[in-house]
Formats: C-alpha cells, structure tokens, sequence
C-alpha cells in the first residue's frame, strides 16, 4: 500500500515493540550460535565486506554488538525521519504517529 493511501502509517509509539523482541531474542541466540557454531542474526560475525565486518575490525568480537546496535538505531532514525518530515509540513502529526 502506497504512503500517500495513508493506510499504513509508521507511528514511533510502536518502535518498541521490535526493540523489545530484540532484547529478549538476541542474547538466547548469540549464546545458541557459540554453542553450536552458527551465526544466525549475524551476532557471531559478519560476511566478509558487510558493515559489520568493518565493526568487527573496529571493536573486535563481540563488542561490534554495540556498535550493531547503533547502526540499527541509526537505521530506524533515517526510516523515520522522511515521514516525520513529510508529516511537519503538512501538519498532521497526529496523536500516536510521529
């Protein structure tokens, strides 16, 4: 559904609901990948010339998590930001969206 239907509308109050899926799924499932030498959510590493490769390289293992999670938070801003944008112009930031 295209944005200008206005059907589907990504609203900030819902953010945390993914954020909080992650926190409670992510640290199972790093532990399961060393366990049993896998790498599902790419958690243990990166493929080779991926972001995260260059993280690895730059914070080491596992501490490119951290840095994992500023780029998924960086991620989330620049998806949201055009349509906050787009919303403050037209003034209709409306109760319970951006």
């Amino acid at each position: 559904v295209p944005y200008s239907d206005g059907q589907i509308r990504p609203s900030l109050s819902n953010l945390w609901r993914p954020a909080v899926f992650l926190a409670i799924v992510v640290p199972p499932i790093y532990f399961l990948n060393k366990r049993f030498n896998t790498n599902f959510f790419f958690l243990n590493t990166g493929s080779e010339g991926s972001p995260l490769d260059i993280l690895i390289d730059i914070m080491g293992n596992p501490w490119f998590i951290i840095g994992y999670i500023a780029l998924l938070l960086i991620l989330w801003f620049l998806m949201y930001l055009p349509i906050y944008i787009i919303d403050s112009r037209r003034g209709k930031r409306r109760r319970g969206y951006i």
